[in-house]
Formats: structure tokens, sequence, C-alpha cells
């Protein structure tokens, strides 16, 4: 689990990529190949052999027992912004290598960008501010906690706005409340809207488990 921008760096989780890119294609790994290269991990897969063919109930035919059963996401390349599915605010996390990820979403720079100057930490910046809570605040999903939803259709709606180098470093370059301020001049939100929000959202009443389970009933 992530809770800052170093916690994927000492990760010490892998994962069995019985893959390898072919061209722009990730072709599966030869069980003879995989077997004499890769002792150690055909061992532990043939281990668990049983279990990987009671996949889909047995029913789902793959190119061999040992295929991943889903195939999206195989490559992951970095610079990358990673979040959680849920969250108590924007917490988007800078990861610089081409490590995969599961039970989250990344945010990467588009292939083709357009004349605006736009950088994965500006993104960074951008993403995590108080304007990006403010957005989810209104328009995502939300559960019990305040914890709002940063899943892809949410967070794929919210704008970058467009900054020339001077302006895009400028807001880099502040901290804090003063970053936030300059975005929300940014975004043409008057700053008071943004603290009116947050202003309610701290005075709403905790609900009568959250009371409970902290003593306070």
């Amino acid at each position: 689990e992530l809770h800052s921008d170093q916690d994927h760096v000492h990760s010490k989780r892998r994962i069995i990529f019985p893959y390898r890119k072919v061209g722009s294609r990730f072709s599966l790994i030869d069980e003879d190949e995989l077997a004499n290269s890769f002792p150690k991990t055909y061992e532990y897969l043939v281990a668990w052999k049983s279990v990987l063919r009671t996949r889909d109930k047995g029913k789902k035919q793959y190119p061999k027992w040992y295929a991943w059963a889903r195939t999206q996401g195989m490559e992951a390349q970095g610079p990358k912004l990673l979040t959680k599915t849920f969250d108590r605010g924007p917490h988007f996390y800078l990861d610089t290598s081409d490590q995969l990820l599961c039970n989250g979403y990344s945010v990467s720079l588009p292939l083709k960008r357009s004349s605006a100057e736009v950088s994965i930490e500006l993104l960074h910046c951008i993403l995590n501010s108080k304007v990006m809570h403010y957005y989810a605040k209104l328009t995502s999903f939300q559960i019990e906690g305040e914890f709002e939803c940063y899943q892809k259709n949410f967070i794929e709606r919210f704008g970058i706005p467009e900054l020339t180098a001077s302006e895009a470093q400028h807001v880099i370059s502040l901290r804090g409340i003063d970053r936030d301020k300059a975005l929300s001049e940014i975004y043409g939100i008057p700053w008071r809207h943004i603290e009116d929000l947050f202003c309610q959202e701290a005075d709403k009443p905790l609900p009568p488990q959250a009371l409970v389970s902290a003593g306070l009933d």
C-alpha cells in the first residue's frame, strides 16, 4: 500500500510475468523455455497448476495453463502517477519506474502533447491540489468515512490548464496553500468557494457508528 512517493521503491512484492515483448505485443514464453531458463519459477507454477486450471470453473481455454487470465495493464511505463481507487482526498504518487501495479490506477502523460507545457511534475502538483479535492467532492462517488472514488471515469474528466513554461514552473515552485490558491485562480474557482465547501464538510456531525467506535457516544 502506498503512503508516499518512495513506498514503491522499497516494495519487495514481485509478480510472475511469463511473457516477453515482441514488437509492440507480449508473447507467452514457451513452457520448455520457462522450465529450463527459470526452473524455480516453473517449479512454483507447477505446484499451483491444479489451482490455475480451475480458473473460470475450468471452462475457459487459455493459450497455456500458466497464462494470465487477464492481460490488461501488462505494461506500465514511467513516469506515471499512482492513485488508490478510494481515498480521503487526492493522493497521486510519482513513480518513475516501469513497475506494474494492481488495485489502483495510473496517470501518465499523453504520447502526443499539445503546445501547452505539461510535465509529470506539474501534473503531480495539480492532481494533489485542493482544486482536485474540490472537484472530487463535487463530482465523484463517495462512501462512508469521507472517501472519494478516484476511478478513471471520475478523474478523466478533470481538465488540465494550458500553461506556459514559466507559469508551469511557478506552480511547481510553490508549496502548500500558496500553490492551492494559485491553482484556484488559474481554474477560475474563488478560493472562498473551496474554503466554504471544506468548512461545511468539517461541520458535518459524525454518523452514530463513528461516534461509537471513537468512544464519543
